[in-house]
């Protein structure tokens, strides 16, 4: 058996490292090739950058591009790559492949971890003659996935299913809504979490705005801006008294005190009931 080789260095690739439950792979990323013989016929996979539209510095396809469609045994009998992924989080990861296919012909590939195939191994392009995003088969909509066991170093291989494939990323997500693919329409599978500022939170106490009970100048008439002569004539009637006792009388609903100045606009929305209830 042959020995498996970096793409591009001819040496041991470096593993890839998952994070917050996200591993992204560019497939020209020096991953491990093993080339192998289909009747008679050597296939393997190598690094090209012929179609524009690639994400990294190119994309890997298989060689010859036609001729061959592997369907079983990919493991012993198929043209592979391999990654090391680094996993900190063990479990369910769902895998996404960014391809390109000219013909419904060559437009698989076949994924496994650990040198064991998926349950449901084949991933298919379904749009042809561009790269695009698929996460499932040709005959089914099921999202293929693989069984991380634990964290650490883990293999992820990519075997040959159709000949003349072309692969340009690989990704891994614990979450079985996400997906790569730009649309306007993203936002309806994903958590999207809000962040409401609490404008009653009182930020900055040097700038409270105080309603004390006290002799002289009407407080409530000065922040409320009241500005009716009945209104001075009634707090002049009752300004030795207390705030609460004012309160009472009044029947308004002012508070002891407005948090800064992101509650002078409740000051001021009780203005007129103030203005019509104190008489």
């Amino acid at each position: 058996m042959a020995a498996l080789v970096s793409a591009s260095t001819g040496v041991m690739a470096q593993s890839v490292n998952e994070s917050g439950g996200i591993a992204m792979i560019q497939a020209e990323q020096s991953p491990q090739i093993q080339a192998r013989s289909i009747e008679g016929v050597t296939y393997s996979w190598q690094a090209s950058t012929s179609i524009p539209g690639y994400s990294g510095t190119g994309f890997m396809e298989t060689t010859p591009l036609e001729g061959a469609t592997v369907t079983t045994n990919w493991s012993s009998t198929s043209p592979e790559m391999r990654y090391t992924v680094n996993f900190t989080r063990p479990g369910t990861y769902y895998v996404w492949l960014r391809g390109f296919a000219e013909t419904a012909d060559d437009a698989a590939v076949s994924v496994g971890i650990n040198g064991v195939a998926a349950s449901l191994p084949v991933l298919n392009v379904k749009t042809l003659n561009s790269w695009s995003w698929t996460n499932s088969g040709p005959t089914s909509s099921t999202p293929v996935s693989i069984e991380v066991p634990s964290a650490g170093n883990h293999n992820i291989h990519i075997w040959m299913h159709d000949s003349g494939f072309h692969l340009d990323r690989i990704l891994l997500t614990q979450n079985s809504n996400y997906t790569p693919e730009l649309s306007a329409d993203f936002w309806r599978n994903q958590n999207i979490y809000q962040i409401i500022t609490d404008r009653f939170f009182n930020g900055d106490s040097g700038n409270d705005i105080q309603l004390s009970a006290g002799h002289g100048q009407c407080h409530i008439q000065h922040r409320c801006r009241h500005r009716t002569q009945q209104h001075r004539q009634h707090h002049r009637r009752w300004r030795c008294q207390s705030f609460q006792q004012h309160q009472q009388r009044c029947g308004h609903a002012f508070a002891s005190s407005l948090t800064d100045r992101s509650m002078a606009t409740v000051a001021f929305r009780f203005a007129r009931k103030h203005r019509t209830r104190c008489r």
